[in-house]
């Protein structure tokens, strides 16, 4: 075989600058639309607001006290989830304990044989309802014979009351008027228990306090973002700053999604639909990790956008935590405005980076790759071996 035939069959080694300009057209169009459909979908999943749906765990400017139970009852507590959203009795007594209803009725039974709704209360659809639905109660209603529906064994009861939380959609008038102070906006709110013949009155207070800028906070993942993006922007340095950057923000944002499960009273599938972008995060990330365990131009990079897709999604729903003054958490909301910022600075950081490092086609050669030199049109001849017409002298 003649060397123009070995030539003429030879595969290139890289792809052809024609093939690379579409492959690239082509490419980044399609990933912008796969991750804002990403984006979309971990929006949707967020909860909506603090009232119903998702986590349960929208910080706010409102907060719910509790003064306790009047008299107190040994063996019996009461608390307040997410913010006034949920509220728990717990009956270790006993004797059963009904809380009544919005006009008076058996709305809840909770004690020794378990956990029981009426389902003829009209507060049982009043308690699921947002303001402005129109539902009213009706003072008949209460006259109904009760029907009671057993929830569960255990010795706890939770629900949704709007006695205990500002449940309007505008703010109080005093808020109003004055935005800038705390205001006692429910005093001394309160639900009657029947228990053993007696009423015993569990009460408490709501209260508006003004939040914060969240500025300060933004301000801080720009800064924070922008100095991890410089660091990876090097090829030489992007696979160490992306697996950092990948690490700390898994880090600190599963240590925030086991917080918010735990500050949660909402059902299971509830908390597990809320954290999707955590599991995206996670899958993403791990997935980059394992790609970047060695060395490679542009591997991992287009898991690591990815995993920073699904960290800002996680927290951009949630950005309340950074100006809002009541933060639903078993840690501080000092503590979760740090989490949150870090996730957030990595996120941002890992799109910045590995969109610039990312090898979104096979063969198409990243941004700070050194050019190969374009072969030569016209080679040089070669070069052919001289023999030497001396005949070399015998040895004597």
């Amino acid at each position: 075989m003649d060397e123009s035939s070995r030539v003429r069959g030879r595969q290139p080694a890289v792809m052809s600058p024609d093939r690379a300009w579409w492959g690239g057209r082509l490419a980044r169009p399609v990933i912008v639309v796969v991750i804002l459909v990403t984006c979309v979908l971990g929006l949707w999943s967020a909860p909506a607001s603090a009232h119903v749906g998702g986590m349960g765990v929208t910080p706010s400017d409102y907060s719910t006290t509790v003064k306790g139970l009047q008299p107190p009852i040994p063996g019996m507590q009461f608390q307040v989830y997410e913010g006034g959203n949920w509220v728990v009795l717990t009956n270790h007594t006993p004797h059963d304990a009904v809380v009544l209803g919005y006009l008076g009725e058996p709305y809840l039974r909770v004690g020794p044989s378990g956990s029981f709704e009426n389902t003829a209360s009209p507060s049982l659809a009043l308690g699921q309802a947002l303001a402005g639905d129109g539902l009213a109660p009706d003072p008949g209603a209460s006259s109904v014979p009760v029907h009671w529906s057993k929830l569960g064994d255990g010795p706890s009861i939770g629900w949704h009351d709007h006695r205990v939380h500002w449940a309007l959609t505008t703010s109080p008038p005093e808020v109003q008027r004055s935005p800038g102070v705390t205001h006692l906006v429910i005093p001394d709110w309160q639900i009657p228990i029947r228990w053993n013949n007696h009423v015993v009155v569990i009460s408490g207070n709501v209260v508006w306090s003004p939040g914060s800028s969240a500025w300060p906070w933004i301000g801080g993942v720009l800064v924070l973002a922008t100095v991890i993006a410089a660091l990876g922007w090097p090829s030489r340095r992007s696979r160490v700053t992306a697996m950092a950057a990948i690490t700390l923000g898994l880090v600190a944002d599963l240590i925030w999604a086991v917080d918010r499960w735990s500050a949660s009273y909402v059902p299971i599938g509830n908390r597990l639909d809320a954290l999707f972008a955590v599991f995206g995060a996670a899958l993403f990330g791990s997935s980059a990790l394992w790609l970047m365990r060695r060395p490679g131009p542009g591997r991992g990079m287009v898991a690591a956008v990815f995993t920073g897709v699904f960290l800002l999604g996680d927290v951009l729903p949630q950005n309340g935590v950074w100006r809002s003054s009541d933060v639903p958490t078993n840690l501080t909301a000092g503590i979760v405005r740090v989490l949150t910022l870090v996730v957030a600075s990595c996120g941002l950081a890992l799109l910045v980076v590995g969109w610039h490092q990312a090898v979104w086609i096979p063969g198409h050669p990243t941004p700070t790759d050194e050019p190969s030199d374009p072969p030569s049109e016209h080679p040089d001849p070669p070069v052919r071996e001289v023999r030497s017409s001396v005949p070399t002298q015998a040895s004597q």
